[in-house]
């Protein structure tokens, strides 16, 4: 393999957004030889065959995984001299990656201190060597290796299995949300997409950088519950079929896992505890308007790739099963 100088930093690589763009890169994205190294840096520790990321190869990037960083401990400087004493040729880093939210109105950024990141982005790369850009996604699809609780594939995977477990092959689950949830329209965004189009712009400043904001999405198409639902629950034996409406008693993913928690048990359920955010819980609720991306600013950069959005699904899936997350076919 012809060496590169590159050296990529990811913060956050145990998250969904983070697992899957290490995957893209250690899978040689967008082509043999792009990165010599890839640094990634994660609070919790992990043992590395846990992640199931591709195995080392000569002919892929050197991996090297540090943990125990808490990015809220410390002064900055304390926090510096940390990264310098853990991380192995810190001073060879090429790019740098981590996600965020978008920026919010007055009134919601205070409330947010994601959004600060910008601020602080802007004003650091003035007049410097170096530059950013955002990447802008909807819910993100994939597979984390620690079971998080803000991963809806994760979250719906554990429901159905335990539902087919529990309720049989071919039995209807009613979507978990409201009628205008189920017909809201939106673009499904796998990690895989995700870390493709971070990859990407990173490797074209001249094109991406100034702290641009690039949505990202599998495909320009929008999509729907009505459309994805009936698919994900055909994957695990099932039937989805429209939410029954409100006020119809209809409970909740994690409300169902928690009254069938002892019938579960008894039948050795595998599923990983991945179902008590409350915030994923009720996605079908408050994501109830259209919210469809434009992918225009990325197609004018450049960035053509689309992928089938029932097969990001299907692949986080997968991977939730090799992990032995959540039980395998029937």
């Amino acid at each position: 393999m012809s060496q590169s100088a590159n050296h990529a930093l990811i913060f956050g690589a145990s998250g969904v957004a983070g697992w899957g763009l290490v995957n893209e890169i250690l899978k040689n994205y967008p082509k043999e030889g792009t990165f010599s190294k890839v640094t990634t840096v994660i609070n919790r520790p992990l043992k590395l065959q846990d992640y199931y990321w591709p195995h080392a190869s000569p002919s892929r990037p050197e991996l090297q995984l540090v943990s125990g960083v808490n990015l809220l401990n410390g002064t900055v400087e304390e926090f510096a001299s940390s990264l310098n004493e853990k991380i192995r040729g810190l001073e060879t880093v090429t790019h740098a990656y981590y996600f965020e939210t978008m920026r919010l109105p007055p009134s919601l950024s205070t409330e947010n201190w994601y959004a600060s990141f910008q601020t602080h982005l802007t004003a650091a790369s003035a007049n410097r060597t170096w530059t950013w850009c955002e990447v802008c996604p909807d819910a993100i699809i994939g597979f984390v290796p620690n079971g998080s609780t803000f991963n809806l594939a994760a979250h719906w995977a554990t429901y159905l299995s335990a539902y087919l477990l529990l309720e049989g092959k071919g039995a209807e689950v009613p979507y978990p949300g409201t009628a205008r949830g189920y017909e809201s329209k939106f673009n499904d965004a796998s990690a895989s997409i995700i870390g493709r189009l971070a990859i990407w712009a990173s490797l074209s400043p001249e094109k991406c950088g100034g702290g641009r904001l690039f949505n990202i999405a599998d495909r320009e198409q929008p999509s729907s519950m009505a459309e994805r639902w009936p698919m994900i629950c055909d994957y695990f034996g099932l039937v989805g079929v429209p939410p029954l409406g409100e006020g119809k008693g209809t409970l909740l993913p994690g409300e169902y896992l928690e009254a069938r928690k002892e019938e579960l048990d008894e039948k050795g359920f595998r599923g990983v505890s991945v179902w008590k955010g409350d915030f994923i819980d009720t996605y079908g609720f408050y994501c109830d308007f259209d919210r469809q991306l434009s992918l225009a600013k990325i197609r004018e950069v450049g960035f053509l790739e689309e992928r089938d959005p029932h097969e990001s699904w299907v692949e986080a899936f997968e991977a939730f099963r090799r992990a032995g997350m959540i039980p395998g076919s029937e």
